[in-house]
């Protein structure tokens, strides 16, 4: 279902004007577009904990979700992540020779202090803050050294989209006209309407947990 604009107003702006028992003079365009990208944030996170086998990606984003753009420089163990990827599902690494070798994830806390000063072809990595690090420490350079797997949010909408639609599968459109829906008559404290947006469901899934 397309964002906003469809002629006959079937699309999730009006319908969320339907569920809140609005108009779009008191529920604005502006203020649906901001509750969306909160939505499209929450279903994110439910997509990123169900997604087991096939790895979802925003269906409006072009990028793949593998990233081969570092380079390993010698000496440097520590690479910056994107802060846009939410989550991190396989590291690979090339060796000397240039050939790319998946790396166990470890805590760097279980590292002893002799893993941590290693020199040579990395065969773990770690995870702190914005940074992945190597193990062991590399001490020659490779262009594309590093090859991520990962997978990022959402593409959020902005105000002037209409024929836009939410990046996943469209039995879940309407979870962002409920969840906007719902942030409208909480603000409002209508009380009979939000306890009907308690209840609703969508093929399984509660709008209020």
């Amino acid at each position: 279902m397309q964002f906003n604009g469809e002629t006959n107003e079937l699309d999730l702006y009006h319908d969320a004007l339907y569920w809140a028992g609005a108009n779009s003079g008191n529920y604005t365009i502006e203020e649906f577009t901001r509750n969306s990208n909160f939505a499209l944030d929450r279903i994110t996170m439910l997509i990123l904990r169900s997604d087991t086998t096939w790895k979802w990606r925003d269906d409006n984003l072009s990028s793949e979700l593998i990233d081969v753009t570092t380079a390993i420089v010698s000496g440097t163990a520590k690479y910056a992540i994107t802060t846009t990827w939410l989550k991190i599902r396989r590291v690979r690494a090339k060796d000397s020779n240039g050939i790319l070798t998946t790396l166990k994830k470890v805590q760097r806390e279980d590292l002893t202090d002799s893993e941590l000063l290693e020199s040579g072809a990395p065969t773990k990595y770690y995870l702190l803050g914005g940074f992945l690090y190597l193990v062991s420490n590399p001490d020659y350079n490779a262009s594309a050294g590093i090859e991520i797997q990962f997978q990022q949010g959402a593409d959020f909408f902005v105000v002037g989209d209409t024929t836009k639609e939410p990046g996943f599968a469209s039995p879940f459109h309407r979870l962002i006209s409920l969840y906007g829906a719902l942030d409208y008559v909480d603000v409002n404290t209508i009380q009979r309407r939000g306890a009907v947006l308690d209840v609703h469901q969508i093929t399984g899934v509660v709008i209020r947990e």
